[in-house]
């Protein structure tokens, strides 16, 4: 079968949509306007990964120019930023949450104690294991976690103490002196928001118990900040939301009242409602994505009480500890546990209770030393 060459001489001029297009006389196509030819944009390039905080819009790509990891904006919330690695590595960029996934950890303790503990969330024997010391021997600290770290806030170390005290959760170590707060101070509430910690209430060395709300950066080592007060004096337990820190009950002119305040704003807390009982000083405050618990405290023998966030509530009591807690336990919270550790009379005992379901704590192992006054955090 034969084929016929066709050449240009024996295309007609042409115009409109679908048509071919006649080459010029120089056997080329000719030159056309870009105009409507979408220009895609490459990757937004850094020499590091992007943070929750980056604040890039929903879509956006990352290239990692170190590592060459790639990752894409899912989910823009301002401050808490989701980025999935879409490229040949792995590990997403996601939200802190201050629940743990995988291990509490107790500091310090009255002696004072420089003990570092750690036991695991993963079984119903959560048995301590000394895995480092603080730089300090301290009780009465407040104990936080960023993702990364643990942190020992104030505290008394013989003497009241300002010293923030930082451990890596990766490794079995001594804790650095890493920053200070703003006075000498002990028995605060502890919150983050995984940015920032934020210290609520408490008592200074001559006794006082101030109603001051602080924060500062887990990024550096920059000093704290007043972001507010509570309407209260009081050393409350500490709980809180993704959004929200929720100071507590505790010592002080009102010992069951519950404040609220915004991690994303600079503004006094406000009235959240008011526990079952007053709890004193000493109760372990742990959190459920949505409800705050109390368990112990001076005052409310081993009564554990829980609130919602949702709304402006009163407390319910939802079960009793194994034994009366009070004293500064060792609150940690997991994605389906809240645990206490220690009490006074000085005991090692930690125990567990529920977040699906209301109930009673039960005995979940010891840790390797009898004490109170201990701070706690998770990771």
């Amino acid at each position: 079968m034969a084929i016929t060459k066709i050449d240009s001489s024996m295309l007609e001029d042409v115009s409109g949509a679908d048509n071919l297009v006649k080459l010029d006389a120089n056997a080329k196509i000719p030159a056309g306007t870009g105009a409507n030819l979408l220009n895609k944009p490459g990757p937004f390039t850094s020499a590091s990964d992007p943070a929750i905080d980056s604040n890039k819009a929903l879509g956006t790509e990352w290239l990692n120019t170190t590592s060459g990891e790639m990752y894409v904006c899912t989910d823009a919330t301002t401050g808490a930023n989701i980025w999935t690695n879409v490229g040949a590595g792995s590990g997403d960029i996601s939200r802190y949450s201050w629940q743990g996934e995988s291990f509490g950890y107790v500091h310090g303790g009255a002696g004072p104690s420089n003990e570092i503990n750690r036991y695991s969330f993963a079984t119903a024997t959560a048995a301590g294991t000394d895995i480092g010391d603080l730089v300090t021997s301290l009780s009465g600290a407040a104990g936080l976690s960023s993702k990364t770290h643990g942190y020992a806030c104030g505290g008394l170390a013989g003497p009241h103490t300002n010293q923030i005290q930082k451990f890596d959760y990766s490794a079995s170590v001594t804790t650095s002196d890493w920053d200070d707060l703003s006075s000498l101070r002990a028995s605060c509430a502890p919150h983050s928001d995984g940015i920032h910690g934020f210290l609520s209430g408490g008592y200074l060395i001559n006794g006082a118990e101030p109603t001051v709300i602080e924060k500062f950066p887990f990024a550096s080592a920059s000093g704290v900040i007043d972001v507010g007060d509570m309407n209260f004096e009081s050393r409350p337990a500490g709980c809180q939301s993704d959004t929200h820190g929720y100071p507590c009950g505790g010592e002080g002119t009102n010992p069951d009242h519950i404040n609220k305040f915004a991690f994303a704003s600079i503004a006094n807390a406000t009235s959240h409602g008011d526990l079952n009982a007053a709890t004193g000083a000493g109760g372990g405050g742990v959190s459920s994505t949505t409800h705050g618990y109390v368990g112990g405290g001076v005052g409310s023998s081993n009564v554990i009480q829980k609130f919602a966030f949702a709304s402006n509530t009163t407390g319910t009591d939802v079960g009793n500890l194994t034994t009366t807690v009070s004293g500064m336990t060792a609150p940690a919270s997991s994605t389906t546990y809240g645990y206490v550790s220690g009490s006074y009379p000085p005991s090692n005992v930690i125990q567990r209770w529920s977040f699906s379901s209301d109930g009673d704590a039960t005995d979940v192992g010891d840790l390797t030393y009898s004490t109170y006054g201990m701070c706690g955090s998770a990771n």
